[in-house]
């Protein structure tokens, strides 16, 4: 007996929830977001939300999970190419970049979560960025060889640098203020990266 085929627009309106979940648990936290506002981002009814997720707390996780998911897929690319270290340097804190500047919510709920331990999505950011950040770290270990500053503080660099621009992103127009108007970030990460001699 044949499977029966998913209806694509209720894929869709799950991807739409999801990206509406995203930007109000990044504005306003897990508490704050109220299901009414995000079923009101897309045009639906609080009570919908419930045939697509079981519960808030569903709904959240899921967000997360499309949120890393999504970053994963696009840093998996920068991991597959070809490229010298440098280039590769390059690729990875651009794609990172791009993608902070794009999802600036999906930055919020990060530094949101990285400082609430006992928040609802903590354990969850455990779970999907520890692999992601070891993943940067074997591929620039891999890729950086002898040009590589100190492979023993890699994940620190990685750490540095990403989280200064997931910040960034997350304060909105207020960044300029601390940050200013330029974007060091990949001076920066290749500067922690490879020592000068490279």
């Amino acid at each position: 007996m044949a499977r029966p085929k998913k209806d694509p627009l209720q894929a869709d309106t799950r991807s739409r929830i999801l990206e509406a979940a995203g930007e109000e648990f990044g504005r306003r936290g897990f508490e704050g977001a109220r299901l009414e506002d995000i079923a009101a981002r897309i045009g639906i009814r609080r009570a919908s939300l419930f045939h697509y997720f079981e519960s808030k707390e569903a709904l959240y996780q899921e967000a997360v999970q499309a949120t890393f998911s999504f970053l994963r897929r696009r840093l998996w690319k920068v991991f597959r190419a070809r490229d010298t270290a440098a280039q590769a340097v390059e690729r990875l804190v651009t794609e990172y970049l791009a993608f902070a500047e794009e999802y600036p919510a999906s930055q919020q709920l990060f530094m949101r979560e990285l400082v609430n331990p006992g928040g609802e999505g903590y354990a969850m950011l455990s779970r999907e960025v520890l692999p992601l950040l070891s993943g940067v770290e074997r591929f620039l270990k891999a890729r950086g060889g002898p040009r590589l500053r100190d492979p023993a503080s890699l994940r620190q660099a990685v750490l540095t640098w990403s989280l200064s621009a997931a910040a960034r992103a997350a304060m909105g127009p207020h960044a300029k203020e601390l940050w200013g108007r330029s974007n060091h970030d990949l001076a920066l990460a290749r500067a922690m990266v490879f020592s000068e001699a490279g």
